[in-house]
């Protein structure tokens, strides 16, 4: 309510998020959750996740041009693009009242209270079908996060990297990376052990992904404002100005893209022994938490778990923007920042 209300960035931040942690144990608990019910609560989160989505992007995106350390030649450019998603925030927000409103926050509120109630056992059988999921996103997230560490670091003359289905995909580690975090925090309400330091390993490492996401999607919105408006032709210095721009944060994601390797390279096999943990102490209790009829055959705990790869690579939170014109953005300092439980400068753009 207060996003839609008093329409404040972080508002909306912790709507969006509140919105995706809520698919995450929706998705977790469909087993125990009444059809009817998970059908409302799912259909509300997903438009609830659609109406902040691009609000969010947007502010956003003119946190990034607001903070942007760029050369004088490409201020022009940066204040233009500032203004133009300004604009189209003023429209995002008549869009986003429109698309929910408080009756039906409240409404999806009210839902949530009765499945709570009426859903008997449901902490203890929640705790079980969380720990029966986690070694399987682990195994998701691990498989797709190795690939993309694994792949060269630059293309090289000839152009010949790979462009095939099978290449390193950083979006699809960045979704698959969510799905862990949410998962891990699910499991640690849970009951589970899930020691702090773990979670504050996982937050690093989407931080970076979440800024390799956020300066690629503004470097394509850059490029699509100037195609929209027609620059080359009204304009043909902007044009060619807004192009640089666009090149600059594609270095930036880039960079944020290399931070990320080097993180999960460190902290990887810390995170895996946590989720192995959790799978040995689900098991040891499992018969006690809920009958086996209650769980969905698929959310077994495995046995064992892939390790994840050992890969020798160079080495800040999610924060930071376009550097000066020597290169990409390196913040200030490439050492470990003391973690915090608030949300980055420059959040998700998803």
């Amino acid at each position: 309510r207060a996003a839609i209300e008093t329409w404040d960035v972080e508002a909306v931040h912790d709507a969006r998020v509140a919105s995706r942690r809520l698919k995450a144990a929706l998705d977790l608990l469909s087993p125990v959750i009444p059809p009817s019910a998970l059908c409302d609560l799912s259909r509300g989160a997903r438009r609830l996740r659609r109406a902040f989505g691009p609000l969010r992007d947007a502010d956003v995106m003119l946190d990034h041009l607001r903070s942007a350390r760029v050369p004088e030649a490409l201020a022009p450019a940066v204040a233009w693009v500032a203004r133009q998603i300004q604009d189209q925030r003023e429209t995002l927000r008549k869009e986003c009242l429109a698309d929910i409103g408080c009756k039906g926050v409240r409404r999806m509120r009210l839902i949530w209270w009765e499945v709570t109630e009426d859903v008997r056992d449901l902490d203890r059988r929640a705790a079980a079908l969380v720990a029966g999921a986690l070694p399987r996103v682990w195994e998701e997230f691990s498989i797709a996060a190795g690939m993309l560490a694994a792949q060269p670091p630059q293309a090289d003359d000839s152009g010949d990297r790979a462009t095939s289905a099978a290449a390193p995909d950083p979006h699809a580690v960045r979704i698959a990376g969510k799905h862990i975090r949410y998962t891990l925090e699910l499991a640690s309400t849970a009951g589970f052990a899930v020691r702090p330091a773990v979670l504050r390993m996982f937050k690093k490492m989407q931080d970076e992904l979440g800024l390799w996401h956020d300066f690629a999607v503004l470097s394509q919105r850059t490029i699509e404002l100037a195609v929209a408006n027609q620059l080359v032709l009204h304009d043909p210095t902007l044009y060619a100005t807004t192009l640089r721009l666009a090149e600059r944060f594609v270095a930036a994601a880039q960079t944020r893209l290399r931070r990320f390797v080097a993180r999960w390279t460190r902290y990887c096999r810390q995170i895996g022994d946590a989720v192995r943990q959790i799978a040995g102490e689900s098991a040891s209790r499992r018969s006690q938490i809920v009958p086996t009829a209650a769980i969905k055959e698929d959310s077994h705990v495995p046995q064992a778990l892939p390790d994840a790869p050992r890969r020798s690579s160079p080495g800040k939170p999610r924060s930071g923007t376009p550097a000066d014109a020597g290169g990409p953005p390196t913040g200030p300092g490439d050492g470990e920042p003391a973690a915090t439980d608030g949300h980055p400068a420059g959040g998700d753009l998803a």
